[in-house]
């Protein structure tokens, strides 16, 4: 087993200059999981954003600024599952 390597940013700015506009996980082998899950909570912990698809990332578009939870499970392919969590600032 390995760990996996990703860049999750810390701060994002969905606010229409085309600069820092998405929040989404990067990294290495992220085309070759077995599965992936992405999950963003409020302040309150409701879901705000879900996805399972490595290329979709959050806009932030409709949400207040703010700090973020969020949730990464990925399952290699070699079948080990692994979880990261952190938060993200939302500025606009």
């Amino acid at each position: 087993m390995y760990d996996f390597i990703l860049y999750i940013p810390n701060t994002f700015t969905p606010n229409g200059d085309y600069d820092n506009e998405l929040f989404k996980p990067k990294g290495l082998r992220m085309g070759k999981y077995k599965s992936y899950q992405f999950v963003i909570y409020n302040h309150w912990g409701e879901k705000v954003f879900s996805t399972d698809k490595v290329e979709e990332g959050w806009h932030g578009a409709n949400a207040i600024p703010g700090k973020y939870a969020w949730v990464i499970i990925i399952t290699d392919e070699m079948g080990a599952q692994q979880k990261r969590v952190g938060e993200v600032l939302l500025m606009k």
